[in-house]
């Protein structure tokens, strides 16, 4: 749900959804992060090879996949930087990412909250919340 219908419903982002939607970007933000570097970033974040329910095959390719994706991010900020303020740079943009895998959790957990609360009957509820700890348990 974009932040002005959000704030259009409640008058007031609770701090769950002002984590979601508003402090996710502040690390970004915070690094002058480019778009170059972001997208790869993100390349090395999806395949993070630390899922559960993938075969050994499909974790050793997404660990080679991230290692690639890691050089190629340190070569681009060498490249521009140098070696050490390139090296220095590349730190600081990977330290990011555990903020980011913070964020994304506060948004699994908004978005719980807004399938349980739904408006509807206490029998919708009781279902809802079922659901939604099963996919939990399945994740």
């Amino acid at each position: 749900m974009p932040v002005w219908l959000f704030t259009y419903h409640t008058k007031k982002l609770s701090k769950l959804a002002s984590e979601v939607f508003i402090r996710t970007l502040q690390p970004i933000q915070r690094i002058d992060l480019a778009k170059e570097e972001y997208v790869l970033l993100k390349a090395i974040i999806f395949c993070n090879p630390a899922c559960n329910n993938i075969s050994d095959e499909g974790l050793k390719l997404l660990e080679r996949e991230s290692v690639h994706y890691s050089k190629t991010l340190l070569r681009y900020m060498q490249s521009i930087h140098g070696e050490a303020k390139g090296a220095s740079r590349y730190g600081q943009v990977i330290s990011i990412m555990e903020a980011m895998t913070y964020f994304a959790e506060r948004g699994k957990e908004f978005h719980m909250v807004k399938m349980i609360s739904k408006p509807g009957t206490r029998h919708y509820h009781y279902h809802s919340v079922n659901r939604v700890l099963h996919n939990i348990m399945e994740a």
